[in-house]
């Protein structure tokens, strides 16, 4: 009895979900890590694509293996791409490097947006120990760049970022892409772009995808 309760909730909380984000623009964000994607497949509205990443070890840039396979084979199928870079900076300095990697592999195309995505990859890596100023200070450096190279910045992050490792009242100038799995944005963080599943199977990609709505 108590396994078919939790079933049906599941299958309510999914309804749920389904009925809120109804009219909503609906994409994804994929990476590397989803490999070869079949875009004639793919039934999205846009898409953010990974440009590259900074080691979260030795702090070294790396370009995403699929960022212009992924780019262009949106772009064939009239998607409407975003493109966002994976951050482990420590500093103003590095933040802006990494902007401008993002702002050169971006423009050569039409991006939406160009999203600052910084997540500690695990537990003693290089951005462990940043203070809530200088994680503000290294996201805000990030924006400006992609604005006066002009494209339209984005902010990434789950709530425990927005409300803990950054300090909000001076990064929401900017469009906030917000991950929230549990609430469906719901919060009191206004979000432009929400990533509410990471679990998502579509059409086209053999692995699973983190799923966006976009406002």
């Amino acid at each position: 009895m108590k396994k078919k309760l939790i079933v049906a909730l599941a299958i309510l909380v999914a309804v749920i979900l389904v009925f809120s984000l109804k009219g909503e623009e609906k994409g994804i964000d994929v990476s590397a890590y989803q490999g070869d994607i079949n875009w004639e497949k793919v039934d999205v509205d846009f898409v953010m694509v990974r440009a590259g990443y900074r080691g979260a070890d030795n702090g070294i840039i790396h370009l995403d293996s699929k960022f212009y396979q992924n780019m262009d084979g949106a772009k064939e199928q009239g998607i409407k791409t975003g493109v966002y870079f994976f951050s482990t900076a420590v500093n103003v300095r590095e933040a802006k490097e990494e902007a401008k990697t993002a702002v050169s592999l971006a423009s050569g195309y039409d991006p939406m947006y160009i999203a600052f995505d910084m997540e500690q990859v695990h537990a003693g890596d290089r951005t462990q120990g940043l203070t809530r100023e200088q994680n503000t200070r290294n996201a805000l450096a990030f924006c400006k760049v992609v604005k006066k190279a002009g494209f339209k910045p984005i902010i990434y992050g789950n709530i425990n970022y927005f409300k803990n490792q950054v300090i909000l009242s001076e990064v929401d100038k900017y469009p906030i892409w917000l991950a929230d799995y549990d609430s469906n944005g719901k919060g009191n963080i206004k979000w432009d772009m929400l990533q509410y599943s990471c679990k998502g199977k579509v059409k086209g990609i053999k692995h699973k995808v983190d799923l966006n709505v976009l406002k």
